[in-house]
């Protein structure tokens, strides 16, 4: 995929959004359904993307209210 088009994508349509009603933020479903594609594939990489997650988003400052 271009990064330009990337880019728009995703500055229009965050990966990464706060859903109030089950008070956790959540990867939008592109994202979850690339990675869950990406991890079937190699099952023995999902401790590290998942800690690699974390410690990525763990770092985003949250927004106040």
């Amino acid at each position: 995929m271009d990064s330009t088009i990337i880019h728009h994508y995703t500055s229009t349509f965050p990966l990464l959004y706060y859903a109030r009603h089950l008070k956790s933020y959540q990867l939008h479903p592109l994202v979850g359904e690339k990675g869950e594609y990406l991890l079937s594939q190699h099952p023995e990489n999902l401790r590290t993307a998942h800690s690699q997650a974390y410690h990525y988003y763990i770092s985003i400052p949250l927004k106040p209210e």
